[in-house]
């Protein structure tokens, strides 16, 4: 299996459970989406402990800390988006419970738009005039 193939694939699965999220919240309906992002947290920490003493973890996970060591900007590098991250997983738990699934997902559409011109513009990289087609598409225009 080639790169490409394999890249493909891996893109067409985390969109599939990509989709599975908005389900996942729906499937739990007696609970609100905070206490199903709980539950999910805490799964989530069960996953991957036990993930860590299987594969021996624990060690990478402790010479990394060392690594790190007492530089300040390095964990704040490492902290400052867990707030970021928990805000997005509790919000794709909370919106399809409420009823705002749709909204939510039409609200990460301008990401890709953002996206192409931070890399067009301020990274300089040239995405090229297919890219270009394909989000004035994406954008309705």
């Amino acid at each position: 299996m080639t790169n490409l193939s394999k890249g493909l694939l891996a893109a067409i699965a985390s969109n599939l459970l990509f989709s599975m999220l908005f389900l996942y919240g729906m499937w739990m309906r007696p609970m609100t989406g905070t206490e199903v992002f709980a539950w999910r947290m805490v799964a989530i920490l069960s996953a991957l402990c036990v993930l860590m003493t299987m594969v021996n973890g624990w060690q990478a996970a402790t010479r990394f800390a060392y690594g790190v060591g007492r530089d300040w900007k390095r964990w704040l590098l490492i902290v400052l988006p867990t707030p970021i991250f928990a805000s997005q997983l509790w919000l794709f738990v909370w919106g399809p419970v409420n009823g705002e699934g749709v909204n939510i997902a039409m609200g990460y559409f301008p990401v890709c738009i953002g996206v192409y011109y931070i890399c067009n513009g301020y990274a300089g990289d040239d995405c090229g005039q297919t890219s270009f087609n394909f989000l004035y598409c994406v954008a309705g225009f």
